[in-house]
């Protein structure tokens, strides 16, 4: 007789496909043979999409913020509605790869008696760890050391569980085209860029103060912003300073890009002042990687200073624009640095490692 799998509620906020919606794709991928997966969404898009090609029951699901006063009325159906279905699927755990969806989870997962597991993608302040209610999760899955020890001031032990993000390195396979330099015309220049979507979380102002920087100092280097452009202050202010410094000629936005593979590995150098997984697929891409002002460097694991890429402790412009210039300078450097990262992220960050981690947390959960 055939063993019935756990079924699995995974719930994400759906949209397009970025880092952690990525994640969750190699997670479901992995996991499918072991267990039933059914992800809810609370915004439709690319994501939504994907999960249908690849055969994943998914429902689009409204979630409007908990934490708003406004939303009282409307939170309470969204959860009223939220329990029958979950009811309905028999489901015997609850993944919430959404921060801003744990309130609505451990709700669900109260309500059927199941436990609840919770993914924490950037450092939390203890309060705020209280504050949505993190430490009521049976299992907080870290993503990195430094998201860990910042939930080890807050919770319990036992509960949290570091579990690195994994990149998969055949999708990671790169172009020798280098496209985004025949796109832009760009042959011999030093190649930087900062990736994520344009808002002040991901530092890209001081990206620039670094850049112009750089250029006043006469190096022959390019400047790319990578992701998506919307339309609001932050960005304005952003084209107007490169209008005003005639930056414009050396700065570029490419816009949301699908094919990050053969963006990536157009850059000489990625920097990254915000972390993320994009961090990886650069190294994966035996790119050099700068971070700044995100990990401390007696936390770092995977990017270590001087081995697998550049890192900072520290967010300051004259720290950076020295680090950026090294490596402007220094093509020997950025090839030992995309060598080691490249072999390290194939050692270390692999699909079957998160699967078989997150595997051995559900079993130990579902026990």
């Amino acid at each position: 007789m055939a063993i019935e799998m756990k079924r699995i509620l995974y719930m994400s906020r759906g949209g397009d496909i970025a880092g952690s919606q990525r994640q969750l794709l190699y997670l479901l991928g992995g996991l499918r043979n072991h267990f039933k997966p059914i992800v809810i969404c609370s915004e439709p898009g690319e994501f939504v999409s994907e999960l249908k090609r690849r055969g994943v029951e998914v429902v689009v699901m409204s979630m409007m913020p908990w934490r708003k006063f406004c939303n009282v009325i409307d939170r309470y159906n969204d959860l009223k509605a939220l329990n029958y279905f979950a009811k309905e699927q028999s489901i015997d755990m609850v993944h919430c790869s959404y921060l801003w969806h744990n309130q609505y989870a451990l709700r669900a997962a109260k309500k059927l008696s199941v436990p609840i597991v919770l993914h924490i993608r950037c450092p939390l302040l203890p309060i705020d760890v209280k504050k949505h209610k993190c430490d009521q999760a049976d299992a907080v899955i870290a993503i990195s050391r430094r998201v860990e020890k910042e939930l080890l001031e807050a919770m319990p032990a036992e509960k949290v569980v570091c579990i690195d993000d994994a990149v998969d390195t055949e999708w990671m396979k790169y172009s020798p085209t280098r496209n985004l330099r025949r796109e832009n015309k760009i042959t011999n220049s030093v190649v930087f860029g900062l990736a994520g979507k344009v808002c002040p979380q991901k530092q890209q102002m001081e990206f620039l103060y670094a850049a112009e920087e750089i250029l006043k100092r006469g190096y022959d280097a390019y400047f790319i912003f990578i992701g998506e452009v919307a339309p609001d202050h932050y960005a304005g202010r952003l084209k107007h300073y490169i209008h005003k410094h005639g930056l414009a000629e050396r700065v570029l936005f490419t816009g949301r890009r699908e094919d990050m593979p053969e963006v990536l590995s157009s850059l000489d150098v990625l920097v990254s002042l915000s972390g993320g997984s994009v961090m990886f697929e650069a190294m994966a891409c035996g790119r050099t990687v700068i971070s700044a002002g995100f990990t401390r460097k007696e936390d770092a694991v995977h990017l270590r200073d001087g081995e697998t890429g550049i890192l900072l402790s520290a967010l300051e412009t004259k720290t950076l624009v020295n680090a950026m210039v090294n490596a402007a300078e220094n093509a020997q450097l950025r090839q030992r640095l995309g060598a080691n990262a490249e072999s390290w992220v194939k050692s270390h960050l692999s699909v079957e490692t998160l699967v078989k981690k997150t595997q051995q947390l559900y079993e130990r959960l579902l026990r």
